[in-house]
């Protein structure tokens, strides 16, 4: 999902509610989000990579790095 898309899906919700992370799709476990940050993201199969700091991508130069939010909970 991009931000456009999540911008869409949030635009009409309660501006007063909560957020709150699934720990996995099953919903065993739920935490309130603590801190969103922009980071790099590095694919490292179709559905997962790692996250590096902006600067940390520019000094390794890693190329196949992409933008991305990061949400941490």
């Amino acid at each position: 999902m991009k931000v456009k898309d999540l911008r869409k899906l949030l635009v009409n919700m309660d501006g007063d509610a909560l957020v709150v992370l699934a720990s996995d799709a099953e919903g065993n476990d739920f935490s309130i989000l603590y801190e969103v940050d922009e980071m790099k993201y590095v694919p490292e199969t179709p559905t997962s990579g790692q996250v590096y700091e902006i600067d940390e991508v520019e000094e390794e130069e890693i190329d196949d790095s992409v933008n991305a939010v990061v949400m941490w909970p």
